[in-house]
């Protein structure tokens, strides 16, 4: 491919789908009132409930203010990211994740890969982000997360990664899951900082 392929083929798998069978199994455990990183085409949270499907996370307020929110979703106050993969696109993202997690639950389907720049920034101040990880078993991915959380509430850590034990098969732009799954492992990463500030 030349370089203008690579670009447009980035900007394709961008735009491809969480599988709504997995969204439904996290749902099930987080109850999110907020797909973040979507589009009008792929929302996979009711209309009723979305602060905004056509919204640039980036750059979204909490018009009403933080409070209105929490107060409306509390404690089941948790966002679904499932970000663009390119590169430089994650890391503009987690940080707004860590930010929004002092006051909802972020729940974040990532590329599992450690060598990023998302994956090694310090997020605080200290550097110290206190942090869980779990390798996926063979049990639900709703019970691993559900594990994981009750872990983190437990040993009062603010985040937690749950390595999945299988290649996820996303969607493509038409909605149709892949014959295959993807070429990298995936993770679930729950961010979550309000009763550790």
């Amino acid at each position: 491919m030349t370089n203008k392929e690579d670009v447009k083929a980035l900007n394709l798998s961008d735009q491809f789908r969480t599988p709504p069978e997995l969204f439904k199994e996290l749902d099930g455990v987080f109850h999110f009132f907020w797909d973040a990183c979507c589009n009008s085409d792929n929302c996979l949270v009711p209309n009723e409930q979305m602060v905004g499907a056509n919204y640039d996370y980036l750059t979204h307020e909490w018009r009403g203010g933080i409070r209105e929110y929490q107060q409306k979703w509390f404690p089941e106050c948790s966002i679904f990211i499932n970000p663009p993969y390119s590169r430089g696109s994650v890391l503009p993202i987690m940080k707004k994740a860590w930010e929004d997690a002092k006051y909802f639950r972020v729940v974040m389907l990532l590329k599992c890969d450690m060598s990023t720049d998302w994956a090694n920034y310090p997020y605080d101040e200290s550097s110290a982000c206190p942090l869980i990880e779990m390798q996926h078993t063979d049990e639900s991915i709703a019970s691993g997360c559900t594990h994981l959380y009750a872990q983190m509430q437990a040993y009062k850590f603010t985040s937690g990664i749950l390595f999945l034990r299988k290649r996820i098969k996303f969607n493509d732009l038409e909605g149709i899951p892949s014959k295959s799954g993807a070429k990298f492992p995936n993770m679930i990463v729950i961010l979550d900082r309000r009763f550790h500030q």
